[in-house]
């Protein structure tokens, strides 16, 4: 009997590579939102703890500075 050769053929190689790219870019995407948020949430913490400092000072001031 003669060999038998099997040429396989990958069809799902592209849409991995689809997929994957599309998970790469995704991923970037949060990455970059991410980033966002968290110096928007720096910003705020900071203004809040700012704030919470001066009216401490304040209310020490009125009780106590009298």
């Amino acid at each position: 009997m003669f060999p038998v050769t099997r040429h396989e053929v990958d069809v799902t190689m592209p849409v991995k590579e689809e997929f994957e790219s599309g998970l790469a870019e995704s991923y970037a995407a949060l990455h970059a939102d991410m980033r966002q948020m968290k110096a928007d949430l720096i910003r705020w913490m900071f203004i809040f703890w700012i704030t919470q400092v001066i009216i401490e000072a304040f209310i020490f001031w009125v009780f106590f500075g009298n």
